[in-house]
């Protein structure tokens, strides 16, 4: 786990590792000195010194360079790790303020059915007697007949949540023309169920007309009305309400073979979007809004629903800050080994490249954030390249911050993330064998002030 200087017993605990690693160096170092010690003794001060001699020779004048680099990237990636961790957070709750706006249920109307009871006759055996007897019975069945007709026109509007402030719900007035027909050869009594939306928290003014009369409901069912038709008979039924809700309002169609339907949604706000797999048949804008209709002349069946939902802007560049910072360690030690194969800094240079380094990646999550993130990436990339040529002076270090630093950040920004560092990888790669095979690179280890 990655140390957080806020948390006391997660710092206690990377303190304690840090210190039995510290320890196990020390005195494997100096079992090594007393080994190699040991030797130089015996040999007496052979000329010219041996291979083994040479390479501790260069060991002892690296292990200043090498002890500086771990006291740095521990300390500067203590830091970068809380300031991730601090980031994360802030970005989770700030996601989580966002979604709210938008929080909560839906208002749903259902669509409205037709159904009526037939008497059906039927005969059954039974045994009278010891004889067989067929008896004549009959039994109810209720059926349902689809809409002749339906014409559907909502208006939304965003209304502040009373009680969730940065909420919005829907303020929503409906107004449905339901056409109905008997298709059957005889007259019939049906009942028209016209039922109530759904996920309303204010549900006003709701009443069913029949040519401009208001109907009252049958006395079993709140929803069902009465009506006898004679066949091929249409008869117009009109809801209209007011009602609040949830930011998603849909119309269910339930399955049921939709003909000549049509349903017009005037979403008086920005940002509003069609619910469902539905697409609507025309899309057009108006003053401060977007209307959405669905118009199907002939039979169709749907199974999902239509509708629309407010839809808020999506929070961009979350994630960036966080990853920067918790790879910034992983990468400034990519970069410090390659530029130690290839052009190697002093011991006064080291502390200088690492604190720029680490400055470097904190201008790029945070202006990540203020700007296109490629364009963030290409200022900090010119102020690592500047560093680097203020340091060495020399073209070698420039190229080697480009391919083993700028890269690796590129890579962290893009979407393509492990293709951009295995390209990285490789050439840094091929620098240093470039690097090397000039005779430029490490003759000596590097030097000290």
């Amino acid at each position: 786990m990655l140390p957080d200087l806020t948390h006391p017993l997660e710092l206690v605990a990377f303190a304690e590792l840090v210190g039995k690693g510290a320890v196990g160096v020390a005195i494997a170092l100096l079992a090594l000195g007393l080994v190699l010690a040991l030797f130089a003794r015996a040999l007496g001060g052979a000329d010219p010194a041996p291979a083994w001699a040479r390479g501790y020779d260069q060991l002892l004048r690296a292990l200043p360079h090498a002890a500086l680099a771990l006291v740095l990237l521990g300390g500067l990636g203590a830091v970068c790790s809380t300031l991730a961790n601090r980031a994360h957070h802030w970005e989770q709750d700030h996601i989580a303020a966002h979604a709210r706006q938008v929080d909560g249920g839906r208002m749903e109307q259902p669509v409205p059915t037709v159904r009526y009871a037939i008497e059906e006759p039927y005969t059954v055996q039974v045994v009278q007697a010891g004889k067989p007897v067929e008896l004549k019975r009959t039994r109810t069945l209720r059926r349902t007949v689809p809409l002749a007709g339906s014409a559907v026109d909502v208006v939304l509007e965003q209304l502040p949540d009373p009680v969730t402030p940065g909420k919005v719900t829907y303020k929503m007035a409906f107004k449905g023309d339901f056409e109905v027909t008997n298709p059957l050869i005889e007259p019939h009594h049906f009942e028209v169920v016209l039922p109530r939306p759904s996920g309303t928290t204010v549900l006003s003014g709701f009443k069913v007309e029949a040519n401009g009369q208001r109907l009252t409901p049958v006395a079993d069912d709140a929803n069902a009305y009465a009506v006898d038709l004679a066949p091929n008979e249409r008869k117009r039924y009109t809801i209209t309400y007011e009602a609040q809700g949830g930011p998603r309002w849909i119309f269910d169609a339930q399955g049921q073979a939709l003909s000549n339907f049509k349903l017009t949604t005037h979403a008086k706000f920005g940002g509003a979007r069609f619910a469902s797999g539905v697409a609507p048949s025309t899309t057009s804008n108006e003053l401060g809004g977007t209307v959405f209709t669905w118009d199907f002349k002939e039979n169709v069946a749907v199974a999902n629903p239509f509708g629309v939902f407010t839809a808020i802007a999506p929070v961009d560049h979350a994630g960036v800050v966080p990853r920067l910072l918790f790879l910034a360690p992983g990468i400034c030690a990519w970069w410090l080994l390659v530029l130690y194969l290839s052009a190697p800094p002093s011991l006064r240079q080291l502390p200088v490249a690492v604190i720029g380094f680490f400055s470097m990646i904190l201008t790029l999550g945070y202006l990540s954030r203020a700007m296109p993130a490629l364009v963030a990436w290409v200022l900090v990339a010119a102020g690592l390249l500047a560093l680097a040529y203020a340091l060495e002076g020399r073209t070698r270090a420039v190229v080697a911050t480009f391919v083993a630093a700028a890269l690796p950040l590129l890579a962290l920004l893009l979407d393509h993330t492990g293709l951009t560092l295995s390209v990285a990888a490789v050439l840094s790669a091929g620098w240093l064998a470039v690097s090397n095979r000039a005779g430029d690179g490490i003759k000596g280890g590097p030097v000290t002030p």
